[in-house]
């Protein structure tokens, strides 16, 4: 199907949520291809879930392989060894409190599930509230986007009660809304829709010690800083603190959509079997390739290589800021989650990008946010740099 064709289909059919960019046919590493075979670096990285990139040969391979030797596809209803194995995985590189692990397909729905995870071990709390923070964004389903902050996202609907937003990276906000109807805390250790805003070395220690103080859990939503994106297979290594709840989801299964929340026995003690299930979240499809996507991160070292582009691409973008002080604002982030603020909007920004062959995401109106997969090349994050000098330069 030629591209004009494409975009006419979807224009007059899809359901116009999303702002789309181009029509694309296939890719390659950290390389996406258009319809009309331009190559482009994808610095969105499918919204942070394209870790090992495109076509890995060996994802393909052991996916290929799963479905020709006729393993099944099923329910959370039977036991199966690749559930098994890669529980077995996630335990052994999570805080070691975490070792109850529930599927999903998603991150708002990771973040779902933690809240009513909560709420079932704070049966007793009459009338719950959830703390979480400006600028935080957690999902779109009701309960995950009760305790996201942006309005634009919230217009028109209906929420949970009792959630309330204390301001990032202050303790003291978090500990003025917390009351004895309080039964979780929900951050972000990077905040992503919300600008790449890293968490101060002190913020989770001191929520950390908030929650012990009051006996109620710590949720982390790793849903986009996780399996490697921040420098470390887990942002919270960065911060040396451990959650009540882990949400994870986006580069945890090569693409194939999964997502998990991890909790302590206490905590999962408190659901009663049935309280909450759902149809796909714990196929053994999605957790062979959890279990393939992170042995690709671990044994290829993709986390020490990303590094090294990082390494790279944070002193160059520094340099352009100093550069273009009167364009950029600042530059945030970790590892391979970077955010470039503009002072002004950035649709302009991000198209010329794509018209040098860069895709970039934005976070909110005047960011640019870079979400490559750990494969990028030293050579393809120099070109994505060499990008931004020539928009830069015509300013």
């Amino acid at each position: 199907m030629d591209a004009e064709r494409i975009i006419e289909i979807e224009d007059a059919h899809d359901s116009h949520q999303f702002n789309k960019k181009i029509p694309l046919l296939h890719g390659e590493g950290a390389i996406l291809y258009g319809q009309d075979g331009t190559p482009f670096i994808d610095c969105a990285g499918a919204h942070g879930v394209a870790t090992i990139g495109y076509a890995h040969p060996r994802f393909v391979e052991e996916m290929c392989a799963y479905l020709q030797d006729k393993r099944p596809i099923t329910c959370g209803h039977y036991y199966d060894e690749n559930r098994a194995e890669f529980i077995e995985k996630l335990l052994a590189v999570v805080p070691k409190n975490l070792n109850r692990v529930f599927f999903g397909n998603s991150g708002t729905e990771a973040v779902e599930a933690a809240f009513k995870f909560a709420m079932k071990y704070k049966k007793d709390i009459k009338d719950k509230e959830i703390v979480a923070f400006k600028r935080a964004f957690h999902g779109r389903t009701l309960g995950a986007l009760a305790a996201t902050f942006e309005p634009r996202y919230r217009d028109d609907y209906v929420f949970i009660p009792g959630v309330k937003h204390a301001s990032y990276n202050d303790a003291e906000s978090a500990r003025s809304l917390v009351n004895e109807n309080t039964i979780a805390i929900i951050l972000e250790l990077v905040q992503g829709e919300g600008g790449v805003y890293p968490a101060n070395d002190d913020f989770p220690a001191a929520l950390r010690e908030l929650c012990d103080e009051k006996g109620i859990p710590l949720i982390f939503d790793e849903v986009q800083t996780g399996f490697g994106r921040t420098g470390k297979l887990f942002c919270l290594e960065h911060y040396g603190v451990q959650p009540d709840i882990l949400c994870l989801a986006k580069g945890i299964a090569g693409g194939i959509p999964m997502g998990a929340t991890i909790t302590t026995d206490a905590i999962m003690d408190a659901v009663t079997p049935g309280s909450h299930g759902n149809t796909f979240g714990e196929n053994p499809f999605a957790c062979h390739a959890g279990i393939v996507s992170l042995d690709i991160i671990q044994q290829e070292h993709l986390i020490e290589h990303a590094n090294k582009i990082s390494e790279y691409l944070f002193p160059a973008l520094h340099a352009l800021a100093e550069q273009h002080p009167s364009t950029i604002k600042e530059i945030r982030g970790k590892g391979l989650m970077i955010g470039v603020q503009f002072r002004n909007k950035i649709n302009e920004v991000m198209q010329a990008l794509q018209d040098e062959g860069v895709l970039v995401l934005n976070a909110g109106v005047t960011v640019v946010r870079l979400l490559p997969p750990l494969v990028i090349t030293m050579d393809q994050a120099k070109q994505v740099i060499e990008a931004f000098e020539k928009i830069l330069d015509r300013e």
